[in-house]
């Protein structure tokens, strides 16, 4: 990618004898190394399901898989707290 690009980040795509052929270029410094992996995997995983699903909108194909989902919101899904069931509601303190 040229210096002084506008372009951060710049996909380029074509179709040969074997399929489609994408590439991911930027300008040095742009982005790591896991992060146009991570881009990668992005863009495989969108064309993947587009294929298998043709009929669907883009925007329900996904981006990320299962396991990427569950590692992304689990945490914030960990609600569960133990409290004394004894305890009546204005007797219940937040629980560190």
């Amino acid at each position: 990618m040229a210096a002084g690009s506008a372009h951060e980040l710049r996909l380029s795509c074509s179709w040969g004898a074997q399929g489609i052929h994408c590439a991911l270029d930027c300008a040095p410094g742009t982005f790591s190394t896991a992060e146009l992996g991570r881009f990668a995997g992005q863009l495989s995983l969108l064309l993947t399901n587009g294929t298998i699903r043709p009929d669907q909108y883009v925007q329900e194909l996904g981006l990320i898989t299962a396991e990427e989902r569950r590692a992304a919101v689990g945490p914030f899904n960990d609600t569960a707290r133990f409290f004394d069931d004894s305890l009546l509601l204005h007797q219940l303190r937040a629980v560190p």
